[in-house]
């Protein structure tokens, strides 16, 4: 994926309706949504998760947004196992590497039990704060 925006978000916690709002009221199409946590994902009966799933990956094409969302400690692991993996919506397996535009990059990975989701610049090299990423990716 090169030259595509990537708007980062987390913590929504299941209210995607909120969610759309905000893309809607930031005018926010055509990008990589990076959702960095507790999506609020599996906690649903099965059947209702997918039907959710579904509805929300129609939604997000919609907007042309490419959705990928990273497991939190308000997600059921389950579902993060790189199985859900959808046109415009994607969880991202747990313990992968993905990089976008050639210098965003998500890495996931365990320590003493909790689950961190390690944002890189510039190809993997060096963490940065959430005011550098202000600067160089919108938050939502």
């Amino acid at each position: 994926m090169s030259d595509t925006n990537v708007v980062l978000c987390g913590d929504s916690h299941g209210e995607w309706d909120a969610l759309f709002r905000k893309l809607e009221h930031l005018q926010i199409e055509d990008c990589v949504l990076l959702h960095v946590g507790d999506l609020g994902v599996g906690f649903k009966s099965l059947d209702k998760q997918h039907r959710e799933i579904e509805l929300l990956n129609n939604r997000f094409k919609k907007r042309n947004i490419q959705f990928k969302g990273a497991r939190g400690n308000h997600d059921d692991p389950k579902y993060f196992l790189g199985t859900v993996n959808h046109s415009h919506f994607e969880l991202i397996r747990d313990y992968s590497y993905q990089t976008f535009n050639g210098d965003c990059s998500l890495y996931m990975e365990r320590k003493r039990n909790t689950l961190i989701n390690t944002i890189r610049m510039s190809q993997g090299k060096g963490r940065y704060t959430k005011e550098v990423l202000y600067e160089r990716y919108p938050i939502i």
